[in-house]
C-alpha cells in the first residue's frame, strides 16, 4: 500500500508536468494564433468597417516560440536542475515577450500574445508547484 504523502507528491509532479507542458505548447504556437483587428473610418459622409486578421510573426513572436521550444526542453530532460532552470528561464522570458506583444497589438484583439503570456504563466507556475 502506498504511503498518503507520496501519492499526493506523486499527483502534484504529474500536475506540474501538465502545466510545464501546456504552457510550452502555447508558447509555441502562440505566433500563429490569428490577431483581429477591427475598425471605423468615414469616407464621403457613410462609416466604413475595416479590419483584418495578423499573425504574431515578428520578432517577439519568433522569440516566443524559440522561448516555447527551451521550456519544451526543459520538460524533456530528466536531470531536475537544469530542468527547472530552463521552464523557470523560458517561462519568465515567454511571460514578459507576451507582455510586449499585448501591449504592442492592443488596437485588436491580441489573441496570439496573449496565448504567449498564459503559456509563460503556466510554464512559471508548473515550475513552481514542482
Amino acid at each position: 500500500m502506498v504511503p498518503r504523502r507520496k501519492s499526493k507528491r506523486v499527483r502534484a509532479e504529474r500536475r506540474a508536468r501538465k502545466y510545464i507542458l501546456l504552457g510550452a505548447l502555447l508558447l509555441i504556437i502562440s505566433p500563429f494564433i490569428p490577431n483581429i483587428y477591427v475598425g471605423f473610418t468615414w469616407r464621403e459622409g457613410f462609416p466604413l468597417l475595416t479590419g483584418g486578421i495578423d499573425f504574431w510573426i515578428n520578432m517577439f513572436g519568433v522569440m516566443a516560440l524559440v522561448m516555447g521550444v527551451m521550456v519544451l526542453v526543459g520538460y524533456l530532460v530528466s536531470e531536475r536542475g537544469l530542468s527547472i532552470v530552463l521552464v523557470v528561464l523560458g517561462g519568465i522570458i515567454g511571460l514578459i515577450l507576451g507582455v510586449i506583444g499585448v501591449f504592442s497589438t492592443l488596437p485588436g484583439l491580441p489573441f496570439g500574445p496573449a496565448a504567449a503570456f498564459i503559456g509563460g504563466l503556466l510554464a512559471v507556475v508548473g515550475a513552481l508547484i514542482k
